[in-house]
């Protein structure tokens, strides 16, 4: 199996690390997707 990861997310319509970055990844084929949160969490 191989798996599609979007590292970034689909940034070059959405700003990274939105909703709507991570659901345009999705949209385009992407099995997963690298989440990041701030280091100060």
């Amino acid at each position: 199996m191989i798996a599609v990861i979007a590292h970034g997310r689909e940034h070059l319509h959405h700003p990274e690390n939105t909703l709507p970055a991570y659901e345009a990844a999705i949209r385009a084929g992407a099995d997963y997707v690298e989440v990041e949160r701030p280091h100060n969490c």
